[in-house]
């Protein structure tokens, strides 16, 4: 009020002045404003600025009549003293007359220094302690003129912003404070551009809000678009190019929106500005793809932005810019720098054409750490799908020269073979470090669109085209025993190999002396690089007669030079194209080559045999093995029909090997490999053309073969496979040789093998289950001959098996498991052992049978099954699994396209084997172990699809027992079986008469109890009838045995009633039956009344009755 008053009061004077007055008004006008203008000094000096309309007023004055101060001299001075001491002094600038003192102060400049001024004023705000007043005093000095007079005071202003970015960490602070301040035309161009990178300081925080700073951004763009193009070409421009860029791809839909409209505009002020805005994105470019920073931009991001610059280029400016999008070999060097700095893992060997060569890499540095970024990409990897996607999703390749064309193809082809070692073995010089199961998928399709893209090259063998180019240099870099020799030696082969597929020998014009040149200056990796390149030519041959004859001569185990002849000498045996070739060679030369490698052979393991322990060899020695076997697994087929004593020192060598060279190291595998597939090759001439030493000595040996391999399985059993490709390939064959030998373990064995189903490796549990599988039925025999020959034995479970079953993997231990790409091998060792537990059944006898069921009785082995078995089948599905797409009665070991329906096919047929064979122990667990909602759902599931078949295989049973019953001479039974309606009727002839019941089965049946009735009751009474009757389905419906003899042994309880009674066998006097359910007969006499009774039907008197009288004569039962 006081404001709008003085604003008329002042503006009528000034209009006033504007035209003649006397000199008396004059002078009364001027003393009556000197007078309210020293009043109210007076009044804020006093009030310390609380009255802001006092402040109003002098701003309002002196506005008003600007030439006041300078004709009142008194007054200019009252006013200046108040603002350059009072106003500083008294912090009345925090007080809510701050607004108008720091408009007046720049209205002052008449009349004093306003630069000193507003610098004693400013800062004497910013030295006052954080408030509310202070953060609002400062939105006014920002928002005014203040600033143009103290844009020279360098160490003001870097307080200044200091103070303002203080206050901006405050979001709510934060818009109206940058709005003024970018708003202000008078605001020095340094605190714009420290205050946009701070917002941009912000939004590069690691956590999930970035709105706030984005809004700041927005508010940038809003008031002053200029302050962001002077930001943009800056050198920080990039940064925040990239910034937004980044969270373009945000997962928050309203950030990423945010974050485009922002990035949009930022490019459009930018491409104003000609180069300015085209270095901020190309600066990106040339460092964004190998950057793995936390804020580092995502590849599809980098690719689209690439393209989108691509465009805005004409034709003639593209060969430029593709130098600037592609990577130079500068870039590519210093990204794979740490992949080849330490040699690879030595297993590899077991899966590449170099083979053992890997030894021989001569690594002089120590292994250098790789760094990735927040996606678990490393910068080799980043820079590798950057480019390969640049390259397949635009044209940009086709503006590159053809030099560095080629250079791109070489390193996406050397990446690639270390991509393919990593995706062998996950710690083998890691590209990427991923969680994510689906992301790892996403990098395989990466790998797998780069090799597309690379074969769609080999098409152009030009003089001129980029292959070429590429792979003189891949052979050049293959000199020398670095790893970059290795894997350029790699690529180099590999990608002759498709060539070679594809051209003629005179279309690759390949020097055929290469191979001869750098074998001979001992180049390994490029003499096997040769080896690729040589078509099958008398040169080939000779190199290969060289090599033969110089190794026959040779100690292979001292002479170093003897193991890269012996690896170069493989190369050309893996050759497909050369196997007519060798059996050109004079088989005499050939089997004197055979003979020294069998004497080196010998010689070592003989040495390791002697040493009575697994000797510790140097990886030469393992190395030169190795490829001995290689050889002769080569060498061997051509001499199927050549008799000699070095086939059985073969033989015996191998099963050392796999005694003593055992232990599970990965310099190691390349050794068990070859001598696995060694035996895999004299399995097959033995069967293919037969050799009578060879089959006499793999037969004289089996017991040692079997034994040896059983070794392996003891010493792999505890190393996982699941990442790490050359173990699963030697675990497979070394499981295939297992299976396809027919090896036969001793039943004194049979125990050593129980751990091996624990194994990391599916592949080794699948063999030791393939080995009890069939070894377990076999022994049941025996089990039950013993059983037979003596009361007290007891067969038993194997303990070590009983305790792979012991617990149960849970439904939530296997939630976040991947069945698309393995079943865990814990699920799969439970299983299988059950299976196993299962398989003690078949042979035996029911003696034997009940001791195996109350050996599972001890335990709640039965539940654990059978809760998982629901679980997965059923309860935890939408749609439960429909079990008629799986073999229920059997199951085959890897006969199932998928883990998943691995995991389902085993867990069906498992549950089908408990109901069948374990139906008492299942009824229990669904009838007290489930909810009422599991009950229903897997009464349902069973119904429909595992009780056909129980009760289909039950009745089939009891069909093929009848009509051995019918001319039983004591009590012939009749049994007649209706699988329509699950009915089995059984009748008994008495006189002329038939004594019948029928027994019928539930659709759930044996979740559900089957019924007996009787049909005609002959020469007893009702209640003795019924009792039989009871005792009938009690027997059935509780009898531990399944498979069927649960139905038969209530028939042959029910009919040794009868023919008890017949006979004048006296029955229990509790029950009225002859034969009770457990099958016994009345043999428990009172020595008082003399009536007989069940043992069993006779303790359930005494605990009833709370005594032990007898139950009919009631004198304390003493036993007769």
């Amino acid at each position: 009020m006081i404001t709008a008053k003085a604003s008329r009061w002042y503006g009528l004077q000034s209009a006033m002045r504007t035209v003649e007055l006397s000199e008396r008004i004059r002078v009364l006008l001027t003393d009556r404003s000197a007078s309210e203008i020293v009043s109210a000094i007076e009044l804020l000096k006093a009030r310390k600025g609380k009255p802001y309309g006092a402040a109003s007023l002098i701003s309002t004055a002196i506005r008003s009549m600007p030439n006041l101060l300078s004709t009142q001299q008194q007054l200019g001075h009252a006013v200046a003293q108040f603002v350059l001491f009072d106003v500083p002094d008294l912090d009345l600038l925090l007080s809510p007359s701050g607004p108008h003192l720091i408009e007046l102060i720049p209205l002052l400049g008449n009349i004093m220094d306003i630069n000193n001024v507003c610098r004693k004023s400013l800062q004497s705000v910013l030295d006052s302690p954080q408030s509310l007043a202070r953060s609002k005093a400062l939105q006014h000095l920002v928002g005014s003129s203040f600033l143009s007079h103290v844009s020279q005071d360098e160490k003001l202003l870097a307080t200044l912003i200091s103070a303002l970015k203080q206050e901006m960490d405050d979001k709510v602070k934060q818009g109206d404070l940058l709005s003024a301040t970018v708003a202000n035309p008078n605001t020095p161009a340094k605190v714009s551009q420290a205050l946009i990178a701070h917002i941009v300081a912000d939004l590069s925080l690691e956590d999930d809000n970035h709105s706030a700073g984005l809004q700041a951004l927005e508010t940038v763009v809003k008031f002053n678009p200029t302050a962001l193009k002077n930001y943009d070409s800056s050198t920080e421009g990039s940064p925040l190019l990239a910034r937004l860029i980044s969270l373009g791809d945000s997962p928050d839909a309203a950030v990423a929106q945010q974050a485009k409209t922002i990035s949009d505009a930022f490019r459009a002020d930018a491409s104003i500005d000609s180069n300015q805005g085209k270095d901020a994105v190309l600066n990106i470019l040339r460092h964004g793809p190998e950057t793995i920073s936390a804020q580092a931009l995502s590849i599809p991001s980098l690719i689209d932005l690439a393209r989108t610059t691509m465009q805005g280029y004409n034709e003639q400016h593209r060969s430029t810019l593709v130098a600037e999008l592609i990577p130079d070999e500068a870039r590519w060097r210093v990204a794979l720098q740490p992949f080849l700095t330490s040699a690879p893992n030595p297993s590899l060997a077991v899966m590449n054409p170099l083979s053992n060569a890997i030894s021989l890499i001569e690594s002089t540095r120590p292994y250098e750490a790789v760094q990735f970024d927040k996606d678990g990409y490393s910068a080799a990897f980043r820079l590798f799908w950057y480019t390969s996607a640049l390259i397949q999703t635009s044209d940009v390749f086709e503006y590159a020269t053809v030099t560095h064309q080629a250079r791109v193809a070489k390193y996406l082809v050397l990446i690639l073979q270390i991509a393919n070692d990593h995706l062998s073995i996950s710690s083998s010089h890691p590209l990427w470090q991923l969680q994510d199961s689906e992301n790892e998928d996403g990098v395989v399709e990466i790998v797998s669109r780069t090799q597309r893209l690379t074969a769609s090259w080999l098409t152009d063998m030009g003089p001129e085209s980029l292959l070429r180019i590429s792979l003189s240099e891949l052979l050049e870099d293959a000199h020398g025993i670095s790893v970059r020799s290795y894997y350029s030696s790699r690529a180099y082969i590999s990608t002759m190999t498709e060539l070679a597929e594809l051209h003629t020998a005179a279309d690759l014009h390949v020097d055929t002396d290469k191979l001869s040149s750098t074998r001979k200056a001992g180049e390994i990796f490029a003499a096997a690089a040769a080896v690729s390149a040589v078509q099958t030519s008398p040169a080939l041959t000779r190199n290969f007669n060289e090599l033969l004859a110089q190794l026959t001569g040779d100690d292979l185990e001292k002479y170093s030079r003897s193991m890269m002849d012996l690896i170069i000498l493989n190369n050309i045996l893996d050759r497909e194209d050369f196997e007519d070739s060798l059996f050109s060679i004079p088989k005499q030369r050939l089997v004197f080559f055979v003979q020294h490698l069998c004497d080196n052979l010998v010689k070592v393991f003989d040495a390791a045999d002697a040493s009575g322990q697994q000797a510790r060899h140097s990886t030469s020695t393992l190395v030169v093995n190795a490829e001995m076997m290689r050889a002769l697994s080569h060498i061997l087929p051509s001499l199927s029909e050549t008799y000699g004593t070095f086939w059985e020192r073969i033989i015996e060598v191998l099963t050392k090997a796999w005694t003593i060279f055992g232990a599970a190291f990965d310099e190691r595998l390349p050794l068990i490999h070859a001598s696995l597939r060694l035996f895999s090759h004299l399995r097959k001439l033995g069967l293919r053309e037969p050799n009578d030493d060879l089959v006499d000595a793999l037969h004289s040996h089996q017991s040692s073969i079997a034994s040896s391999m059983i070794s392996l399985l003891h010493a792999f059993r505890n190393i996982p496979d699941e990442s790490h490709q050359p173990r699963k390939i030697v675990n497979e064959m070394l499981a295939r040789q297992i299976t396809y030998a027919n090896i036969e373990i001793e039943p004194s064995t049979v125990s050593e093998l129980f751990p091996v189903l624990g194994s990391e490796s599916l592949a080794l549990q699948d063999s030791a289950y393939s080995l009890l599988h069939r070894q377990i039925p076999k022994s049941q025999e025996d089990v039950a001959l013993d059983k037979a020959l003596s009361k007290d034995y007891v067969a038993k479970l194997p303990e070590e098996l009983l305790s792979l079953i012991l617990e149960a993997p849970t439904q939530n231990a296997l939630s976040d498991v991947d069945f698309k790409r393995s079943m865990p091998p814990s699920l799969r060792s439970y299983l299988l052992s059950w299976h196993l537990v299962f398989d003690h059944w078949t042979g035996a006898s029911d003696a034997v049978k009940n001791d195996y069921i109350n050996a599972i009785k001890e335990g709640s082995y039965v539940q654990s099954l059978l809760h998982l078995a629901s679980d997965v089948l059923v309860t935890s599905r939408v749609r439960p699994v429909d079990a008629n797409k799986f073999e229920i009665d059997s199951y085959t070991p890897g006969s199932e396209e998928t883990p998943e329906k691995d995991t389902h096919s085993m867990l069906i047929h498992l549950y089908f084997l408990a109901l069948r064979h374990l139906p008492t122990l299942s009824k229990a667990w669904w009838r007290d172990n489930t909810s009422r909602q599991t009950q229903v759902s897997v009464e349902s599931w069973t119904e429909r699809y595992i009780s056909p078949l129980i009760i289909s295989s039950e009745l089939a049973t009891v069909s093929a027992w009848g009509p051995t019953q019918a001319s039983d001479p004591d009590q012939p039974l009749t049994i007649k079986v209706s699988t329509t309606t699950r009915e089995v009727t059984a009748s008994i002839p008495i006189d002329e008469q038939f004594m019948s019941l029928a027994i019928v089965l539930p659709p759930s049946y044996p979740l559900s109890r089957a019924t007996v009735s009787g049909l005609h009751r002959v020469g007893v009474t009702e209640q003795k009838w019924r009792s039989w009757i009871i005792t009938t389905q009690g027997v059935i419906n509780f009898s531990d045995i399944g498979g069927g003899n649960q139905l038969i042994d209530g028939l042959m309880a029910w009919r040794k009633n009868v023919t008890a009674t017949l006979k004048g066998q006296t029955e229990c006097a509790i029950c009225y039956s002859v034969v009770s359910a457990d099958r016994q007969l009345p043999n428990k006499r009172c020595g008082t009344c003399k009536n007989t009774f069940h043992g069993g039907c006779l303790f359930k008197w005494f605990k009833s009755s709370n005594s032990s009288s007898c139950p009919l004569c009631r004198n304390q039962f003493s036993y007769a």
